[in-house]
């Protein structure tokens, strides 16, 4: 089972679409995956369609050991599974801040299930916090989603520096899968600017595959669908369809 962390220290950048969507397409190409929803906002969560009921485990007991992480599997329409979320995951950071081997649990908690997926999608918080981390250690690869500004391009360098130390530290297997231009238009000499700066920050890591602004992207979630199910025919799915197949040459790589 290959783990990719879909990460970005900065909210706004697509990354939560891109990993549903990256999941999504992965498994209309025949790939089972299983998307692991860390992000307290449970957008993933929301997005795919699940709403978690109380009773029902979710990635919070998980990782506080009150579950195992099959328990916690719902299938989606979409085909693909994943673990969801809900608000009780906003308190993950402080209860789990002291536990023994705290940066190893998401890695430990996917052993169970390893063999029945192959490919398992971590949608992260846009934060760097103790979850951020587990997300990392337990990851074969990171696909950092750019927003196309300078801003979020700040925020990069940082990231990059937090993905050195943890392949130091932590998790000496971890690379840099791709990094993923959001909001793009090729039009604006900005976004050109910024694509520039990514690709000398990252050599030859630059998605080819760059994600347009677009409406279906916004309209998806709230019909609790990936963009394969809400618009299959549209340019945004095309090029996701896209990003999926430099993913899966990247993954083969390695």
């Amino acid at each position: 089972m290959k783990i990719l962390t879909f990460t970005n220290q900065k909210g706004g950048t697509g990354k939560t679409t891109s990993a549903l969507s990256v999941g999504a397409g992965l498994t209309r190409k025949g790939y089972n995956v299983l998307i692991i929803d860390l992000d307290p906002q449970g957008n993933a969560t929301t997005a795919a369609g699940i709403t978690p009921d109380e009773k029902d485990p979710t990635v919070y007991e998980v990782l506080k050991g009150a579950a195992k992480t099959a328990d916690a599997i719902r299938t989606t329409a979409g085909g693909y599974d994943i673990v969801p979320t809900d608000i009780r995951q906003s308190g993950a950071d402080i209860e789990l801040a002291s536990a023994a081997g705290r940066d190893f649990i998401l890695l430990e908690a996917l052993e169970d299930v390893k063999d029945r997926y192959d490919y398992a999608i971590i949608d992260s918080p846009p934060s760097l916090s103790v979850v951020t981390l587990m997300g990392l250690t337990a990851a074969d690869g990171v696909v950092i989603t750019l927003k196309a500004d300078y801003l979020a391009l700040n925020g990069v360098a940082q990231l990059k520096d937090t993905i050195d130390l943890v392949r130091r530290r932590l998790n000496p297997r971890l690379e840099v899968t791709g990094v993923l231009l959001t909001f793009y238009d090729d039009r604006k000499n900005l976004d050109k600017e910024i694509a520039d700066q990514a690709e000398e920050g990252f050599p030859g890591k630059v998605f080819k595959t760059r994600i347009s602004e677009a409406v279906a992207l916004a309209e998806a979630p709230s019909a609790g669908r990936d963009i394969f199910q809400y618009k299959p025919r549209s340019k945004s799915a095309k090029q996701y369809n896209e990003v999926v197949d430099e993913i899966i040459a990247r993954t083969a790589e390695t």
